[in-house]
């Protein structure tokens, strides 16, 4: 306990105290010594404990005084978590750019090419011809490989036609540009073969010529103004090459 609150106290204990000569001490009556003992006992307690009493409330007051009474304690406001980025836009792709290669060079179909026969030197027996097939479309386009031909009468009726394909030169792909040719050799024989007549004509005349240009599966019909075909109509044709064939 502090100076000041055990002044206090004895300021309290004098307040609540009084002075020993002004208690006035009745007048006890003569009685028999263990009744004097018991009402001074008695006394005695009785001032103990309101001095008792008067302490504990001198202290109480003297520590609630002493007490800093808290303050409210002001609700900690909790982290405040800064405010989330706006979404970041997903990426957009661009579009490829167009292909800029180049597409590719369509077949020279049937109606885009002409056909013509043209007869070239011949030797004892053996004739020779070029068929030439020419890019007559307003666009390139490509062939490769063999011509396929069959030979007709005059009432447009097939004739004997065995058309062989020679293994050199090899086929190799052509691109034909509008007005631009190619060529196969032709070969046959106006000597008659086993089986024909020897005595006349081998076979009967072609009028005219179906002619298949590579891959394709519909015909062209040019005149055919040259020899019967003997070998019952053996025609022996190279692959298509470049140009319209020799001059001759």
């Amino acid at each position: 306990m502090n100076d000041r609150a055990k002044d206090r106290l004895r300021a309290a204990l004098n307040a609540l105290t009084p002075p020993a000569h002004s208690l006035a001490v009745p007048e006890l009556p003569d009685r028999p010594s263990p009744d004097r003992w018991r009402e001074a006992v008695a006394v005695a307690t009785a001032c103990l404990l309101a001095l008792t009493v008067a302490g504990s409330m001198i202290w109480f007051r003297s520590h609630a005084s002493t007490r800093t009474p808290a303050s409210p304690s002001a609700p900690v406001p909790s982290a405040v978590a800064p405010p989330a980025p706006p979404p970041t836009p997903a990426a957009v792709v661009p579009p490829p750019p167009p292909s800029s290669a180049p597409a590719a060079t369509p077949r020279c179909h049937t109606g885009d090419v002409t056909a013509t026969l043209r007869a070239l030197n011949s030797a004892a027996g053996q004739r020779y011809a070029a068929l030439v097939l020419t890019n007559a479309s307003g666009h390139p386009c490509q062939v490769y490989g063999y011509v396929g031909m069959l030979l007709l009468d005059g009432n447009r009726q097939s004739l004997p036609t065995d058309v062989v394909r020679n293994a050199s030169p090899a086929p190799q792909v052509l691109t034909l540009m509008p007005g631009q040719a190619v060529f196969s050799q032709l070969h046959w024989t106006v000597v008659p073969g086993t089986g024909e007549t020897q005595t006349a004509q081998c076979e009967r005349q072609p009028a005219s010529v179906e002619i298949t240009p590579p891959d394709e599966t519909t015909q062209l019909v040019v005149a055919w103004n040259m020899d019967a075909v003997c070998l019952h109509g053996r025609i022996d044709v190279t692959a298509v090459v470049p140009g319209s064939g020799p001059p001759f």
